[in-house]
């Protein structure tokens, strides 16, 4: 004999399936995958920040500490629904877990950086039928924050490759592969063009 259900039962059993999924963004790991979406070639994708909650202030933190915290991220951004990359990168001699936010508004980057004490944040955006990504250097210590730097450019030649600083990377060991955006180097300058389909940057 079938088992018959309350309509009490029915909306638990639709509210617990709708909190589990949001439990489980898209997770988007693989080189390809990210770096397709600084390049800005993913349509569905039209602005991303980047940041961590690890070594707060710029100052390096345990291992245990920076779990907690970078756990306290990602169930921030479950809970607000965006979907999320996890990408790796080295700071100031420091390794770093960080997360790539698809679609989030500018104004929750700023947030989030202040609330976990991040010196910045990275955010990017485009505009409307432009296939390239604005990068923006967010320095995260007010709750208004302060844009430091901008680009148009992300590298991701040999020379970044060889780079022990100062990126940002997917995958580990012999498998890690790292991009660059180059903040505060006026050797790259705005102008922007497409070779072999992949965005570089014009160096004068």
């Amino acid at each position: 004999m079938p088992t018959s259900i309350n309509i009490t039962d029915l909306r638990n059993l639709v509210k617990e399936i709708m909190n589990e999924k949001s439990k489980k963004p898209l997770l988007e790991s693989s080189y390809s995958q990210v770096i397709n979406i600084v390049r800005g070639q993913k349509e569905s994708i039209y602005q991303f920040g980047i940041m961590t909650a690890e070594n707060p202030r710029g100052k390096p933190a345990d291992a245990t500490f920076n779990n907690k915290v970078n756990g306290q991220l990602e169930a921030e951004l479950q809970k607000r629904g965006y979907g999320y990359s996890s990408i790796g990168g080295k700071f100031g001699g420091s390794k770093e877990n960080s997360f790539l936010i698809r679609n989030i508004p500018y104004h929750e980057m700023v947030e989030l950086g202040y609330r976990f004490k991040q010196e910045a944040v990275i955010f990017a955006t485009k505009k409307k039928d432009d296939p390239f990504m604005t990068f923006i250097y967010v320095d995260t210590t007010t709750p208004s924050g302060i844009i430091g730097d901008k680009k148009e450019v992300v590298l991701s030649d040999e020379n970044v490759q060889s780079r022990e600083d100062f990126y940002s990377s997917v995958g580990m060991g012999d498998k890690e592969k790292k991009f660059l955006i180059p903040f505060f180097d006026d050797g790259y300058n705005t102008k922007r063009f497409t070779n072999a389909g992949r965005t570089v940057g014009d160096k004068s």
